[in-house]
């Protein structure tokens, strides 16, 4: 807060630039500026959403819906309120009595809203019902045409149900509507990374990091491509400042955890695989990984151990990755009897 009253040109310049640099996604920027306005202000409809979208555009949820949620306390249900990015947020919280209420409370405020049909989408969403959500998203698309981030939600079902053309024909509607829609280059990335067309995926990863470069989950994405295409310093230094953002992203920790250790770096790639391990627990990926490098140090009792809990926390339908872990449960086991037997 300034120490000296502003004058109302002093204000709107502030909350000019600060608006300016959100758009830009330039978020800590933005954040830095409203921060400079007095603090009652700080509790306006407006300059809460706007501090909820900086966090919710650097994939901080949990500040964003934070803040969101005290947003709707305050001001109830606000013409400024983003309600799209508070359920996103939600969704992504796994948050499903808050995200319920809060479909409930939209529909009750106004049905003829775009935001109201994805907040009801990303409820039905959260609880597996995809064809449902996409019918609420349609009527987003239906209330307005133009609704870009509607269209990126629809694609984002499709993907979920592998309905991949229907889901890149989506994100390529919502990139027509807007060109700066970071959202629907990177579904599209990650529906060509699915079908391992790499060169695809890469170049879209990277439009939607040029337009928001302050989002960890886009540089990861890149930087998991790039992984895959075997540039793993240029990987290593994407993860890396990832892992720079608040809070720090756990797959953005386990990739760099596996980048290290492609690079031969293992006593580095274990520290990190750690710390991967310490912010997801029960993320089987990191299991594997650790499992991984304890196998190459000949530790193949910690290896069959971080191999076995990986398989428990697979999914059921996570078949490639259950029967990976499997394999490397009887390579290790080998390895320890042989061992054994060395003794």
């Amino acid at each position: 807060a300034v120490d000296q009253e502003p004058s109302l040109a002093g204000l709107l310049g502030t909350l000019g630039e600060a608006l300016r640099a959100l758009n830009g996604f330039e978020c800590g920027c933005a954040l830095a500026r409203l921060k400079e306005l007095p603090t009652r202000e700080h509790e306006t409809a407006l300059v809460m959403d706007m501090m909820a979208r900086c966090h919710f555009e650097m994939a901080d949820y949990a500040q964003a819906a934070e803040v969101f949620a005290r947003s709707c306390a305050k001001h109830k249900l606000h013409r400024n309120l983003s309600l799209e990015y508070y359920s996103t947020a939600l969704w992504h919280l796994r948050e499903p009595v808050q995200l319920g209420s809060l479909a409930q409370q939209a529909l009750d405020w106004d049905r003829l809203r775009p935001q109201t049909w994805c907040v009801v989408g990303n409820c039905l969403s959260l609880q597996r019902e995809h064809e449902q959500a996409i019918r609420a998203f349609r009527r987003a698309v239906q209330v307005d045409p133009s609704f870009a981030y509607a269209y990126t939600l629809i694609a984002h079902e499709y993907s979920a149900i592998e309905k991949f053309d229907k889901a890149i024909e989506m994100y390529e509607h919502a990139v027509a509507a807007d060109s700066r829609h970071y959202n629907a280059w990177w579904g599209l990335g990650s529906v060509y990374q699915r079908q391992e067309e790499y060169q695809k995926a890469r170049y879209h990863f990277q439009k939607a990091a040029a337009i928001n470069a302050g989002n960890a989950v886009l540089k990861t994405s890149l930087g998991a491509i790039l992984q895959s295409m075997g540039e793993q310093e240029q990987a290593l230094r994407l993860f890396s400042s990832a892992m720079d953002g608040r809070p720090p992203s756990a797959m953005a920790s386990f990739h760099r955890g596996a980048a290290l250790a492609a690079l031969g770096r293992r006593d580095e790639a274990m520290e990190e695989l750690r710390r991967a391990q310490g912010l997801a627990p029960r993320e089987p990926c990191v299991h594997f990984q650790l499992g991984r490098i304890h196998a190459s140090t000949g530790d193949a009792r910690k290896a069959l151990s971080h191999y076995t809990i990986a398989m428990d926390l697979c999914g059921a339908r996570d078949s490639k990755a259950i029967a990976a872990a499997q394999a490397e449960i009887i390579r290790a086991g080998a390895q320890q009897r042989a061992g054994e037997l060395g003794r």
